[in-house]
């Protein structure tokens, strides 16, 4: 979670680790890219070689994954399925870096 200086929640990113290999951290949501790859390093385990997953939304994603690759192996995975039945929510896109997957990673 990333707090503004007045303790509010501006940020925050799940990761989930499928196998000892598979990494997925997902939603990601930012103010700005800073934010955004200080919540992506968190959750990276010490000394983690394997593979970490970003479920894509945006032009976002591609520039973590550029910002990243000298640090962890981030590949995007841009199939993403809406599954909702009603109004679509509002989200501020420009803060959205990565989103959850319908299921939860088991890739």
């Amino acid at each position: 979670v990333a707090l503004d200086e007045g303790k509010k929640i501006v940020g925050y990113a799940v990761g989930r680790r499928i196998h000892e290999t598979l990494l997925v951290i997902a939603p990601i949501y930012a103010p700005d890219d800073t934010t955004a790859r200080k919540l992506f390093l968190s959750l990276i385990p010490e000394h983690y070689s394997g593979r970490t997953v970003v479920f894509a939304t945006s032009g976002k994603s591609e520039n973590l994954q550029r910002e990243l690759s000298e640090v962890a192996r981030v590949d995007l995975d841009c199939t993403l399925v809406s599954s909702y039945t009603k109004a679509v929510p509002e989200v501020d896109i420009d803060r959205v870096y990565g989103m959850a997957d319908l299921a939860l990673g088991f890739i």
